[in-house]
C-alpha cells in the first residue's frame, strides 16, 4: 500500500512545517520537495510493513526508540501512518541534538501526534547498567548514524530480550562481515533483510535478541569509536 497517497493530505503538512522549519534552523541538507518524500518519507515507510507485524503479534504496546533520529526520521512518517492504522506503539526520538529535537515537538504539538516523545541525550550513556532505558524498549531503529558495528553497541543494550533491532543501511560490500563479531557478542540473530532503492542501494536488517547484554556493554563512546568491536 503506497502510505504517501493514501495520508497525502497530513505528510504534505509534514513537509510545509519541515520545510518551514528548516529554513531557520537546520535539520537536513535535503531540501526539495522530491527529496524529502525520497529520502525521508518513503524511505521511513519503507519498514512500515514489518512494524505492523510486529505490531500486531504483540500482546501490549510496543515502545520503540529511534536512535540518533535527527529531525525525526525514521520515526515521524513511522508514527504517523502508526497512529492512522491504528497501531498501539510509542516512540522515543533520541537524539544527542536537541534543535532537532525542537522539530519533533512542533510536529507533535500541530499534527497530534500523541504516540511520539522526544529524549534528548547519548544511546550509549542511557544503555549503561542501572540507566531505566537499558533493556527497555521493544524495537531500537537506527538510520544512517554510524558503521554497523558501531551502531550495534549503541543499539542493543537498550533492548529487552527477544526485542527487535533494525538498521536502515546503504551498506558497503563489507559492512555486514565486519559486523560478525558484534552481532555474535551482542547476542542478536539476523531475521530478515530487505534491499530497496532504484538500484536495491539500500536495506533494512532486522536482528532479534536472544539473550541479555553483558553488563560491561555500551562502553563510552570514545571506546567504541576507537576499538569497535
Amino acid at each position: 500500500m503506497d502510505y504517501l497517497d493514501k495520508y497525502a493530505v497530513e505528510f504534505e503538512k509534514l513537509f510545509e512545517l519541515y520545510k518551514e522549519f528548516n529554513a531557520h534552523t537546520n535539520i537536513s541538507a535535503i531540501r526539495e520537495k522530491g527529496d524529502v518524500y525520497e529520502k525521508h518519507f518513503k524511505d521511513a515507510l519503507e519498514f512500515f510493513p514489518d512494524l505492523k507485524r510486529l505490531a500486531e503479534q504483540s500482546e501490549a504496546p510496543l515502545k520503540i526508540i529511534d536512535i540518533g533520529t535527527g529531525g525525526g526520521f525514521p520515526t515521524l512518517p513511522l508514527a504517523l501512518v502508526a497512529k492512522k492504522e491504528g497501531l498501539d506503539l510509542h516512540f522515543t526520538a533520541l537524539d544527542s541534538v536537541g534543535k532537532k529535537l525542537k522539530f519533533i515537538d512542533l510536529v507533535n504539538e500541530e499534527m497530534g501526534l500523541d504516540n511520539v516523545s522526544t529524549l534528548h541525550a547519548r544511546a550509549e550513556e542511557i544503555g549503561m547498567l542501572g540507566q531505566a532505558y537499558r533493556e527497555s524498549f521493544d524495537i531500537a531503529l537506527c538510520r544512517s548514524v554510524a558503521y554497523l558495528n558501531i551502531v550495534i553497541e549503541l543499539s542493543v543494550p537498550l533492548l529487552k530480550k527477544d526485542a527487535y533491532f533494525v538498521a536502515f543501511k546503504q551498506l558497503g560490500e563489507s559492512e555486514l562481515k565486519d559486523a560478525t563479531k558484534a552481532i555474535k557478542e551482542f547476542n542478536i540473530n539476523l531475521e530478515s533483510e530487505k534491499s530497496y532503492g532504484v538500484n536495491q542501494e539500500k536495506q533494512i536488517l532486522i536482528f532479534k535478541k536472544t539473550q541479555s547484554t553483558a553488563k560491561k556493554y555500551p562502553r563510552k563512546y570514545s571506546q567504541i569509536k576507537a576499538k569497535p568491536i
